[in-house]
């Protein structure tokens, strides 16, 4: 799977319903565990859309008419 951002987070806080933050668990490590999951599932997620969005746009253009490049190009894409 490729990225499609960079960067690195080094820690995670959640809100904890009174206008402040908390850590995802007292013990660290497990808190470091919690919120790398929670990231991953995050991140996994939006590739999904991106990917079904994509196949979506795909599907549309392969109903496109016509003999311009534009056309020419959408139907090229679709078939890939």
């Amino acid at each position: 799977m490729n990225r499609i951002y960079q960067g690195r987070v080094t820690k995670v806080e959640v809100a904890d319903g009174g206008g402040g933050w908390k850590p995802f668990d007292d013990d660290s490590k497990k808190a470091k565990e919690e919120w790398q999951g929670a990231l991953w599932r995050h991140h996994e997620l939006f590739q999904d859309a991106v990917n079904y969005y994509t196949l979506a746009l795909a599907a549309m253009a392969a109903g496109v008419d016509g003999d311009s490049k534009q056309a020419h190009a959408l139907r090229g894409w679709a078939t890939r």
